[in-house]
């Protein structure tokens, strides 16, 4: 398959985006911070987020379990510029749950993807807040 033209980049995330919609999960920055899909479009790199039910603050927050990395920079993903993705899968109990969601990915985008444990433990989706450096309630 040939590298994707720029255009066509542009449109990955979006239409990720979408597909991931309709199965629940939302889209974050790298960081975790949730946006609108009309901001994914020409994202390198989206983050996800599937609903719980704690709460932190009074507010819920939902899991931020991975990181779909469109175009790596260098080795395959350089050759077949966004054909060849990663999925940086944060929390352990996410690698089995993301295994159908990475196989219907490459079926319907034609593309790879690695799946890569990142880090032992989810995170959780961040706000504005927190983007500032500040922590809820002063913690």
């Amino acid at each position: 398959m040939e590298p994707l033209n720029p255009g066509e980049l542009a449109e990955i995330p979006v239409r990720v985006g979408e597909w991931l919609a309709r199965r629940g999960i939302a889209l974050a920055d790298a960081e975790g911070r949730a946006f609108e899909l009309d901001r994914a479009r020409g994202e390198r790199e989206v983050g996800l987020l599937i609903n719980n039910f704690g709460t932190r603050g009074g507010a819920a927050k939902r899991v931020f379990f991975g990181v779909l990395v469109f175009y790596p920079e260098a080795g395959a993903g350089a050759r077949r510029k966004g054909r060849d993705w990663i999925f940086a899968v944060k929390g352990r109990e996410f690698m089995e749950f993301s295994k159908p969601i990475v196989e219907e990915l490459k079926s319907e985008f034609s593309v790879t993807i690695q799946q890569r444990l990142v880090s032992e433990k989810p995170d959780r989706e961040k706000n504005d807040y927190e983007r500032n450096g500040y922590a809820v309630n002063g913690k």
